[in-house]
């Protein structure tokens, strides 16, 4: 809590899960942008797993299905969950309030390219639009998830 605005940022300056150690770090919304409803793909290239942290500022009760699994959870305020999201099944969570999902690429390669991991807020599907800008990298392999409510 804070009486004037603050930016704040989560992160690990040595990360190492299925990658030599890196650098990660992501900004947090405030608990105003938190969301109720998220769609969480996995990424195709990643032959391991990824893991997904959902964070709760009071009371909540959590809904989620990732292939066939589904399940319930009660957090309490301050409290943060950890899912495994693996290819092909995504990860859906519904929440009664507002909750904060960030997604934690863990790194790896697949065949010879490596790749780092990082840290990606996940937007409630409430923001979606329908209108997108895509640049690549030159020299880079690059990629898209578009994720579709």
């Amino acid at each position: 809590v804070s009486q004037n605005p603050v930016a704040v940022y989560s992160g690990h300056v040595c990360v190492a899960k299925h990658t030599k150690c890196d650098y990660v770090g992501e900004q947090l919304l405030p608990v105003s942008g938190w969301g109720t409803t998220f769609i969480i793909p996995p990424l195709s290239f990643q032959p391991k797993f990824d893991l997904v942290y959902v964070a709760a500022s009071q009371y909540t009760h959590i809904d989620y299905q990732s292939g066939r699994v589904r399940s319930t959870k009660d957090l309490v305020a301050g409290q943060v969950v950890t899912f495994e999201i693996k290819f092909p099944s995504p990860l859906y969570i519904s929440a009664n309030a507002g909750i904060q999902v960030i997604f934690f690429c863990t790194g790896g390669s697949k065949g010879k390219i490596m790749y780092d991991p990082f840290f990606l807020m996940i937007p409630d599907v409430s923001g979606y639009c329908q209108t997108y800008n895509i640049h690549g990298q030159d020299l880079f392999e690059n990629y898209a998830i578009i994720t579709a409510k």
